[in-house]
């Protein structure tokens, strides 16, 4: 029996890539039931964990995926950028990254070549995985200037309140955008808005 562990919220996304699992699979001679598992408590017993990332996500902290031991890790991503292994997060280091708009036979490559480079059982990652790791943080100013942001303050609103110039939030802002790869103020409260929902990790992190 094949555990796979999606996260996404697009019913129509979970039943294309259990359809898609399942010819790879087929393909593949793999025996085993395909089956669908949810909730984190069930990350730990997957063999095959799809993610949905928005954009920035990457780069941060992900200690939800130290207690699994996935075969495989699947990341789908709106647009899939050339950045190097050694800049990600220790634990998203092996993972596949999809790009939503490819072609499928770009994805089932990808996939399989994944498959074919990965050992039947994965070992669980240690804390040890996270010494060294290069995932990226907010500076105490940016965690404020970013939850105001997410508040609909304009800059000007959070130099006030900061006793700041606006250029110095300006400055503080792009920082961020630039540190996560973000590249318009959608994407940025994008990103912010999904720390807060679904990283719970990083939320305590990130509060204020």
């Amino acid at each position: 029996m094949i555990c796979v562990y999606v996260e996404c919220n697009d019913y129509f996304s979970r039943v294309g890539l259990r359809f898609l699992l399942q010819s790879i699979f087929q393909e593949s001679m793999l025996n085993g039931q395909l089956i669908a598992v949810h909730g984190m408590d069930k990350l730990a017993v997957a063999d095959i964990v799809v993610v949905n990332f928005a954009p920035g996500e990457e780069f941060i902290c992900h200690p939800e995926f130290l207690p699994c031991r996935p075969a495989l890790l699947i990341g789908l991503m709106d647009e899939v950028r050339r950045e190097r292994r050694d800049i990600l997060p220790s634990c998203l280091r092996n993972m596949v990254f999809v790009q939503k708009t490819d072609k499928i036979n770009r994805t089932v490559e990808k996939i399989k070549y994944a498959l074919d480079n990965t050992d039947e059982v994965a070992p669980a990652l240690s804390e040890n995985v996270c010494c060294g790791c290069r995932h990226r943080t907010f500076s105490p100013q940016q965690k404020i200037i970013a939850q105001s942001l997410l508040e609909g303050q304009s800059v000007n609103m959070i130099a006030s309140e900061m006793s700041l110039c606006h250029k110095t939030v300006s400055a503080h802002k792009r920082t961020i955008m630039e540190k996560f790869k973000l590249r318009n103020d959608l994407e940025l409260f994008l990103f912010i808005k999904r720390l807060q929902m679904y990283y719970p990790a990083v939320i305590s992190e990130f509060q204020l």
